[in-house]
């Protein structure tokens, strides 16, 4: 039988092995990205010069793409359409919910004003009172005073106690006004504390709002001004989009041959003639006429489709290793406290626990995972990565393996402190 110690070694070699797999795949998703953006940029740097050439002599293109452009035109003017609906709705809403802040922030002003009135009212009546209470407090004192002159303490002892009982009621009363006074007067720092907390949350609800609003404001205005230009711009991109590459239309690829590798990452190519399919690094001086750049645009926009989906997949592994991992260290933490009672109590006999043997297998098909994991930066395809990836932890990392992990190990802990302690 094990021991809570072995419990705790065994989890955190598991989470070294996850952390281990978490750092390789960031390491890996930090070289994917460079490509990846490098990608992007040689394919920014294409259109804008397509897009330059098109709109100075459209007469230059094939008709293939000016037909293109001239579908993908209405479909932009109603996406266009939308989408500037859309940040109006937003403008406006922000709008009404400024104003409405603004209408609270009077409505709770001339609240504060009326409590404020109110309370000083209250406040004034009750001092009133005390001022008319200690008036009859000195009267009683001085008639006391007379009474109590030469022989007339002895003659007048029992009419000086009627009014010295008197008095003391008057000062009870006065007291309990004074006491009256302060409550009110602690309400109010109270009241005050509170106004302030909430007009700071109003306020800084007020600022996030009206910088919305003045950014949303400076869309709207930016896109209405700038409409026809953006629709156009936005139907050439996507008629770009559409382009593979091997279009019939298109005969730049003709004569055209491509490095057995990459110069820059040392990849392998085999379908590309014009980038890398891994970084994207050009195979040979920029084409500077329309057809050839056509060309490059399409088979960039397979290199970048492909990119892009591999990318989004490299980063859900991460976050599934990521959220694995922290659950480990959760639990983990949740057997130290179980073995700090043992250590802390001597009373309490050493638990005898062993790890679930479905636990032990899942932690060794996580390590194997992790072994199989080549850090390399040539030959290396997020998309194809991601995919290997996925197929091992589909098998390992479901949702009820997971769950059942740590499941497991719970169920055997409360059953042996129950049977043991």
């Amino acid at each position: 039988m094990g021991s809570l110690k072995d419990m705790i070694n065994f989890l955190e070699k598991t989470e070294g092995c996850i952390g281990s797999i978490t750092e390789k795949l960031e390491k890996l998703q930090e070289h994917f990205n460079r490509n990846y953006n490098n990608v992007i940029a040689v394919r920014n740097s294409e259109i804008q010069f397509l897009q330059k050439e098109f709109f100075t002599r459209p007469e230059s293109f094939p008709a293939e793409i000016r037909e293109l452009y001239s579908r993908n035109l209405k479909t932009q003017e109603k996406i266009f359409s939308e989408d500037l609906s859309a940040i109006i709705k937003k403008r406006d809403d922000l709008k009404s919910s400024i104003d409405q802040i603004n209408n609270d922030r009077i409505a709770f002003s001339e609240k504060l004003k009326k409590s404020n009135t109110t309370l000083d009212a209250k406040e004034e009546a009750l001092k009133k009172k005390v001022e008319d209470l200690e008036a009859q407090t000195s009267a009683y004192n001085k008639t006391i005073d007379e009474l109590n002159t030469g022989f007339g303490f002895i003659t007048n002892f029992f009419k000086m106690r009627k009014i010295q009982e008197e008095k003391d009621e008057i000062l009870k009363k006065r007291d309990e006004l004074v006491a009256q006074v302060e409550n009110i007067r602690n309400k109010w720092v109270e009241a005050e504390k509170t106004i302030g907390e909430q007009d700071l949350k109003i306020q800084e609800n007020w600022n996030y709002l009206q910088t919305e609003y003045s950014i949303t404001t400076e869309k709207v205005k930016t896109l209405e001004e700038n409409r026809d230009d953006l629709i156009r711009k936005g139907a050439f991109s996507e008629a770009l989009a559409e382009l593979q590459g091997s279009e019939k239309f298109l005969s730049a690829r003709s004569g055209a041959r491509a490095p057995e590798k990459c110069r820059k990452c040392s990849s392998a190519n085999s379908a590309n003639l014009f980038f890398c399919d891994f970084c994207g690094e050009p195979f040979a001086e920029n084409r500077g006429d329309i057809e050839g750049s056509l060309v490059e645009t399409g088979e960039l926009n397979r290199i970048y489709t492909a990119l892009t989906e591999g990318v989004k997949e490299a980063v859900s592994n991460i976050a599934l290793m990521r959220g694995v991992r922290a659950g480990v260290k959760t639990f983990t933490e949740s057997i130290k406290k179980v073995k700090s009672t043992e250590d802390t109590y001597s009373q309490l006999p050493k638990l005898k626990i062993d790890v679930p043997e479905f636990t032990a297998e899942m932690s060794e098909k996580i390590s194997e995972i992790e072994k199989g994991i080549d850090v390399k930066f040539f030959n290396l395809h997020p998309l194809d990565f991601s995919k290997k990836i996925k197929t091992d932890t589909e098998k390992t990392l479901t949702k009820d393996n997971i769950e059942k992990f740590f499941t497991l190990m719970g169920d055997e802990l409360n059953k042996t402190t129950k049977a043991q302690w």
